[in-house]
């Protein structure tokens, strides 16, 4: 007998004590329920001869209805919970992406390779647009290079290079946070035809110490990812 059986089983069991015995087939449809009396209950209790019948076929109609009840009931639950995790997933997105987005505010300053004098090349942090960009120019003897320009869309923190090549890849946080680091991934480009041609696919920042980052940066060419790392000071 299997768990559904046996359930509407005790079920008859604590409304009809004097049928101890019972052997019962049930479809998990509840179209199909029959029991079938010992003869050792009959000789018990010759009442469930003439009333067992009808009284069963009574109960049976009202444990099917709790049983449609309870499976309306069941699915309704489950919707609501569903509902109650999409959005707490969705809140503990933003969060992430905010305090992400806050960590690489601090990075406002002129960065330069560690050991360098920063005379030729360095990087500039600045904020704008009221606090909801944070761009980043390479600036390599005195003109702007590239830029790269952080801002928050939805749940989402966003990565957008702007690249000599001529295409600007849109990066997006990967929530998965690791240590101390913040990791974008490839979301999508503009002015890409396809992800075999030149074009930045990752972006990484270790955040070492106030005055220290690692920044890494990956490049794809013709299928190839090639990772390259930075070690930035503060200039």
């Amino acid at each position: 007998m299997d768990e559904f059986s046996e359930t509407i089983g005790n079920k008859f069991r604590s409304q009809f004590p004097q049928w101890l015995e019972y052997r019962g087939e049930v479809d998990h449809k509840g179209t199909v329920i029959k029991f079938t009396v010992s003869r050792e209950a009959e000789n018990r209790n010759q009442k469930v001869r003439h009333s067992g019948p009808k009284t069963l076929t009574s109960s049976l109609i009202r444990v099917r209805r709790y049983l449609l009840y309870g499976t309306e009931l069941m699915k309704t639950f489950c919707l609501f919970f569903l509902i109650l995790f999409s959005i707490s997933v969705h809140a503990d997105a933003v969060a992430v992406s905010a305090s992400s987005f806050n960590k690489l505010k601090t990075l406002v300053g002129e960065w330069k390779k560690e050991g360098s004098d920063g005379e030729n090349f360095y990087i500039s942090f600045e904020i704008t647009a009221k606090g909801s960009v944070l761009i980043e120019n390479w600036i390599n003897k005195g003109v702007s290079h590239s830029l790269t320009l952080y801002h928050l869309d939805g749940d989402k923190l966003l990565a957008t290079h702007y690249c000599p090549q001529g295409n600007q890849p849109r990066l997006k946080l990967d929530h998965n946070l690791k240590g101390n680091a913040l990791s974008f991934v490839f979301q999508d480009a503009t002015n890409l035809e396809s992800q075999q041609k030149n074009h930045q696919h990752s972006l990484a920042f270790e955040f070492i110490d106030t005055n220290t980052i690692s920044r890494e940066e990956s490049y794809s060419q013709a299928g190839t990812v090639t990772a390259s790392t930075m070690r930035l000071v503060r200039r």
